[in-house]
């Protein structure tokens, strides 16, 4: 039996599973087993999802190459579709390992509404004409029950070696993130961080309840007010140098860094993921209640060639690690 750190109730082992602090699909490999499943699945549905879906998350886990849970590697778009015409797709086509090889337009087919006996047909010019040709007689025959002739397979072949163009194709998608999002996010990981580092304790811990209730709170007010709670002791560019003080040394790829630090009887956590999302949160006003007694503390998640590590790390082995 064991409790809860999100609900608060008392269920069995059986009932709990593995929480990642930092979602996984962004290169988090931190886990806790103090969630249960029900609030497990909360998490990722409404706060973890929410920003792994974001189209600039997504262009960070796809140059970090940060592969799914089978180590299929990550595309920006599965599939694109044309601004002109929906019925022009691009789709991404992988090897036999789940690497990106190449972009394969589909065929498609569509009847002139003036004249049912015309249809335009679009195709992937870099396809052999015998692979069109078979797509082509599979869209006849599904679309309307027809199949072609030899002599009208013929003519399409002609008209694609001869009469066939190359029309411009666009494909535009603008990005941005949702801040209020990943303000919920950065709560997330601050409160399951603080029960990780500061143990059974942290229960009862004010600062702790208030981040907490705050997780599934919709008031916008209360996630600005804990998300900007600690900008005031850290700065984004302390941070941004702390992360490149790490990249330096380490032979992986560092893409996320959580920074705890004590100050005046409060803990302070800084989250920076991928060098480019930063916040800073206090996570208790009490820190003669807890047995943490370093200045200062890291946990830095790495990523390379498919191996998924994090390190923790006091002040005095970054030093070392720095001088060395």
């Amino acid at each position: 039996m064991k409790k809860c750190i999100i609900c608060k109730k008392i269920k069995n082992d059986e009932e709990f599973n593995k929480e990642h602090i930092i979602p996984e699909s962004i290169g988090g490999f931190l886990t806790i087993d103090n969630v249960c499943k029900v609030c497990n699945s909360r998490l990722g549905e409404e706060i973890d999802s929410r920003i792994i879906d974001d189209f600039l998350i997504k262009g960070n886990i796809v140059a970090n190459r940060i592969g799914n849970k089978n180590n299929k590697e990550k595309i920006l778009f599965e599939k694109l579709i044309s601004n002109k015409d929906s019925k022009i797709k691009l789709i991404a086509k992988r090897g036999e390992n789940g690497e990106f090889k190449k972009w394969d337009a589909n065929t498609s087919l569509k009847s002139s509404e003036e004249d049912k006996n015309h249809h335009s047909i679009s195709f992937d010019s870099d396809k052999d004409v015998k692979i069109v040709l078979k797509e082509i007689e599979k869209l006849f025959k599904d679309k309307y029950g027809k199949i072609l002739t030899e002599e009208e397979k013929n003519e399409i072949i002609y008209k694609i070696n001869n009469e066939s163009s190359h029309p411009k194709m666009e494909f535009n998608y603008t990005g941005h993130i949702d801040f209020e999002k990943l303000a919920r996010e950065f709560v997330k990981i601050a409160y399951e961080t603080a029960h990780y580092i500061l143990g059974e304790n942290y229960f009862d811990d004010e600062m702790g309840k208030d981040l907490r209730e705050s997780l599934f709170d919709e008031n916008h007010e209360l996630i600005k007010k804990y998300t900007e709670r600690g900008m005031e002791l850290m700065s984004y560019p302390k941070l941004k140098e702390n992360f490149n003080k790490i990249n330096n040394f380490s032979e992986k790829n560092l893409i996320h860094l959580i920074q705890i630090h004590e100050s005046n009887n409060k803990i302070y956590l800084a989250i920076n993921l991928f060098n480019s999302y930063k916040n800073c949160i206090c996570i208790t006003e009490t820190a003669d209640l807890y047995n943490f007694n370093e200045p200062l503390y890291f946990i830095a998640f790495y990523y390379e060639n498919h191996e998924k590590t994090f390190d923790e790390m006091g002040v005095l082995n970054l030093v070392k690690k720095y001088v060395d």
